[in-house]
């Protein structure tokens, strides 16, 4: 942005803000005059108000009647006049006219019909105010007596509360407006010569500004071109343009100075270079030298660890194979453990249930012992109840015997005694039939105890030999039980330590396990070892070549 547009600028900045700023001032002289206005107004109101409040004092005195006193204070007001030609008018809060000058045929008539040229119901308006704050301004058109022209007025209304009137005037505002314009034309003509100055002003200072400028533009650019014996002018000049043009000039200087000291600086650099070139040769030399040693031991390195990773990869690659085959063999020598254990544990089970069998078996025999002994016993006891029981049946006999002989004595009595005897020798009879019948159940009861006797004695005999078989039995149970115990307890031992040897054979197949992933690694890692190698040989050539290279472009 030149400095032309940029003074055009400030004085564009500085005339609107004398325009805002005269602009502010006639607004506020407008409202300084509508205020005087509205002061004034507002006191003749309050002055016509202050005559009736006057009348009515006099009422409550008792000087007037209220009709005496409202008739008077309507003529006084009527009366009265200020600025000229101004009146007022009364009117009571039913919009009934009770007095105006100038509409005499309205009065005891209600206005509130009446409109102004804008179509504002004036008296309405005035009521509005009144009733609602006791007074205030009202603004309408109203026409000037004997013409027929519309101009803006501004009344001013007041309640009278002790009779209910309405107070109002009105004063014509278009002479402010006029005064107004008045204002604002000779504030307006003062603020145009005050611009016509400033620009005037700028434009010269512009002119004095711009043009020295231009010229000392113009002479730094031939002077960047590389002339230095131009001539700069207004280095004699005492404002900030005669500052600016002897920094040229004195930069013109320097820089003339500086050309001098660069053509010496060049022919010293080109001697420098000259004998800095030299040295490089000889460096480069030295450089080529060296550094073909190096590549070329670096190389040999890379191929000798070529070798030894390939050597190193085949041994992984062995030991990774034995390492599987000890891994199957130990996996197969696992899974052969595991059986022997699986069948140990069978045998454990299997001698475990014989011994709780025997222990069974062992019990069963000694109740088998307590049974038998209990049934020997027994029959000893039958043996001597059949004792008892021949006595009683021999006993039996021998009464039978005697009844039988008795009986034979008692017939042969009978007979002695003839017919007396007959009924005797019928129940002798009788008896010795039934002494011979007890004889024989006595013989054959003998018999059965006969064979009750040898049949106890042969079952004593018999549960006596049971008796030592299940002692027997019990003897050999009780070996049998220890025996099987001997053999569980050699069974656990078994088991315990075929699943010793299980662990240990899967410890094994994990280190074989571990020792092939080992072995895989090291082939890996001898692969990785081999191409490191490679790429080094590789990359040892291309250091080769781009040493070459850049001792090729150093000795150009």
């Amino acid at each position: 942005m030149g400095i032309g547009v940029r003074l055009t600028m400030i004085v564009v900045a500085t005339v609107v803000g004398m325009v805002v700023i005269a602009a502010l001032g006639l607004v506020n002289a407008r409202d300084s005059l509508m205020e005087e206005r509205r002061i004034k107004t507002r006191e003749v109101v309050e002055l016509a108000t202050s005559i009736a409040a006057a009348a009515e004092a006099r009422v409550r005195s008792g000087e007037l009647t209220a009709e005496a006193a409202k008739t008077q204070a309507l003529d006084r007001i009527r009366e009265m006049r200020y600025a000229g030609d101004n009146y007022f008018w009364i009117n009571d809060l039913d919009g009934v006219l009770l007095m105006h000058p100038h509409r005499a045929k309205a009065i005891g008539t209600s206005v509130l019909g009446l409109k102004d040229a804008a179509g504002q119901l004036m008296y309405v308006s005035f009521l509005d105010v009144a009733r609602r704050n006791g007074g205030g301004f009202v603004e309408y058109l109203g026409r000037r007596p004997g013409t027929d022209i519309n101009a803006a007025k501004l009344s001013y209304v007041q309640t009278f509360k002790p009779w209910g009137w309405v107070i109002g005037t009105g004063i014509y505002i278009d002479d402010v407006e006029a005064e107004f314009r008045a204002r604002s034309l000779v504030v307006g003509g003062l603020v145009g010569g005050v611009v016509l100055l400033i620009a005037l002003g700028a434009i010269v200072v512009a002119r004095g500004i711009i043009r020295p400028l231009r010229h000392l533009a113009s002479g730094m650019e031939s002077v960047a071109a590389g002339d230095h014996q131009i001539v700069i002018g207004h280095e004699r000049d005492r404002s900030e343009i005669g500052h600016l043009a002897r920094a040229l000039a004195s930069f013109r200087d320097s820089l003339a100075e500086m050309s001098r000291l660069r053509d010496d600086n060049d022919r010293a650099a080109h001697d420098a270079q000259s004998a800095r070139r030299a040295a490089v040769l000889g460096i480069a030399d030295d450089l080529e030298s060296a550094v073909g040693g190096v590549i070329g031991r670096l190389s040999g390195q890379a191929g000798e660890m070529e070798t030894t990773a390939e050597a190193l990869a085949v041994t992984a690659q062995k030991s990774a194979s034995r390492a599987a085959d000890v891994a199957q063999a130990a996996e197969d020598s696992s899974v052969s453990v595991g059986a022997v254990a699986a069948s140990a544990e069978q045998l454990s089970a299997s001698i475990g249930e014989i011994g709780r069998q025997v222990t069974r078996a062992t019990d069963v025999s000694g109740q088998a012992v307590d049974e038998a002994r209990t049934s020997s016993d027994l029959v000893a006891g039958l043996s001597g109840s059949v004792d008892r029981i021949g006595t009683v049946v021999s006993l039996i006999n021998d009464i039978a015997a005697q009844t039988n002989l008795l009986a034979l004595n008692a017939t042969i009595e009978a007979a002695r005694a003839g017919e007396a005897g007959k009924g005797f020798a019928v129940v002798a009879g009788e008896v010795k039939q039934l002494a011979t019948q007890t004889a024989k159940a006595t013989e054959e009861i003998s018999g059965q105890i006969a064979t009750i006797q040898a049949e106890a004695k042969h079952a004593a005999a018999s549960i006596q030999t049971i008796l030592g078989t299940i002692d027997s039995v019990n003897d050999i149970a009780t070996a049998i039980a220890a025996a099987v115990e001997q053999q569980g307890a050699a069974a656990a031992e078994i088991a315990r330590a075929v699943q010793t040897a299980s662990r240990s054979t899967e410890a094994v197949t994990a280190n074989v396990v571990n020792l092939r992933h080992d072995a895989e690694e090291t082939d890996q890692a001898a692969a990785a070892l081999r191409g490191g190698a490679g790429r080094v040989t590789v990359e040892a050539a291309g250091l080769n070549q781009a040493v070459g290279a850049l001792l090729a472009r150093i000795r150009e």
